[in-house]
C-alpha cells in the first residue's frame, strides 16, 4: 500500500462479496449538463474492469470525483447586468425572487459549458483487521468515499472513524514533555502546539525538539500534532483527529 496521508475507519459487516456488490451499484457517471457534480467508483488500475483489486485479505478500491467550476464573481457579474436588461425592459427595480429566479438561469446556462475539475480518491479495505484506509487528510474527501460506499451497502454494513481509548492530544503532550514515546516510535522534527486557555498555535518545523527551549513551550501547551518514526522505517505526521499526513 502506497499512501501519502491516510484517514482511517473500522467496519463492521463488510466483506469481499458485498463491496463489490457495493461497487458496481455506485459506479462512476459522467456529469451530465445539468449537474453540479458527480461521484463514483472507477477502477484503481488503468485498463482494468474490475472495480477493486484484491490481494490476499487487501482490497484497493478508487472513488472518482467530478466537479464542475464555475466561479461565484462570474455568476454574480452576469445575474447584475440580465437584472439590469429587465429593469430596463419592465420599467421598474427586479425583485429578489425575480433575481433569484435571473441567477438560477445564469447557473443553469453556465454549467453546460463549465471546467470539470477531476479528482481521485483511493482507499484500501482490510478485511482481517477491520479496517478502511482513505489516502486523504481531507475530511470531506473521506466522507464522500464512505457516504457512496454506504448508500450501496446494505444495513448490516457500519463504518465508523476510529478512535483510541485516550485522547489522542494527551499522548503526544505526555510523550513530549517525558521525552517518551511508545516502544518502536521516536519524535521527529515537527508539532503543532494551542495554549487551551488564551488560544493560539505555536507551529514547530524542523527543529530539534528535544531542546530545552522547547520543553518550555510544552509546559505551558497541549500537542495537537506530532511527527513521528516507527522502527526507523515509517515517518508520518500524526494529528489528533488520527489522520497520518505527509507519509
Amino acid at each position: 500500500m502506497l499512501a501519502k496521508n491516510a484517514t482511517i475507519f473500522t467496519f463492521i459487516g463488510l466483506t469481499p462479496e458485498k463491496l463489490d456488490a457495493a461497487l458496481s451499484i455506485r459506479t462512476f457517471i459522467q456529469c451530465t449538463q445539468a449537474d453540479f457534480s458527480s461521484a463514483g467508483f472507477v477502477s484503481s488500475i488503468d485498463g482494468k474492469e474490475d472495480l477493486s483489486r484484491n490481494i490476499e485479505n487487501i482490497a484497493a478500491i478508487m472513488l472518482r470525483i467530478d466537479q464542475k467550476i464555475i466561479p461565484p464573481s462570474l455568476v454574480k457579474e452576469e445575474t447584475k447586468l440580465r437584472s439590469k436588461k429587465f429593469e430596463e425592459m419592465q420599467g421598474y427595480p427586479v425583485g429578489r425572487k425575480q433575481e433569484r429566479e435571473i441567477k438560477d438561469a445564469v447557473i443553469i446556462e453556465l454549467l453546460a459549458r463549465a471546467f470539470v475539475k477531476t479528482e481521485y480518491v483511493r482507499a484500501w479495505v482490510d478485511f482481517k483487521n477491520g479496517l478502511l484506509v482513505v489516502d486523504t487528510a481531507s475530511q470531506s474527501k473521506a466522507d464522500k468515499l464512505i457516504t457512496n460506499l454506504l448508500k450501496a451497502s446494505d444495513r448490516q454494513v457500519r463504518i465508523m472513524p476510529w478512535r483510541t481509548t485516550k485522547v489522542p492530544s494527551d499522548s503526544f503532550t505526555t510523550w513530549m514533555q517525558n521525552d517518551d514515546c511508545p516502544s518502536g516510535f521516536t519524535i521527529d522534527d515537527r508539532a503543532v502546539l494551542i495554549n487551551p486557555e488564551v488560544g493560539g498555535k505555536v507551529r514547530i518545523t524542523k527543529e530539534n525538539i528535544h531542546e530545552e527551549e522547547f520543553r518550555k513551550l510544552i509546559r505551558a501547551r497541549d500537542c495537537v500534532e506530532l511527527a513521528l518514526t516507527y522502527c526507523d522505517a515509517l515517518s508520518f505526521v500524526l494529528t489528533g483527529g488520527l489522520v497520518l499526513k505527509i507519509i
